[in-house]
């Protein structure tokens, strides 16, 4: 089982929209694999939040970076962007 980390690093190597979909549906199929049997949706949204979430322990641009190619925004950001 990686680590969040590990998980973060993985996403952040993703430079196009295919590579962020192929990142998606592996944490997707890990999340089955270990029994989630939530919508693929939920799934989904709880992998971004994840992510966002990971952004507050690394630089501006890294987090920008995830921001914009998962659409994942610190989840404390968030509510003050609604």
């Amino acid at each position: 089982m990686p680590t969040y980390g590990e998980i973060f690093k993985e996403a952040c190597e993703c430079e196009t929209p295919e590579d962020v979909e192929r990142f998606m549906k592996k944490r997707v199929q890990a999340y089955r694999d270990a029994g989630d049997t939530a919508s693929e949706e939920k799934i989904r949204a709880a992998i971004r939040y994840d992510l966002g979430y990971m952004t507050g322990y690394y630089s501006d641009e890294t987090a920008e970076k995830i921001k914009r190619m998962f659409s994942a925004p610190h989840p404390g950001h968030a509510k003050f962007m609604r």
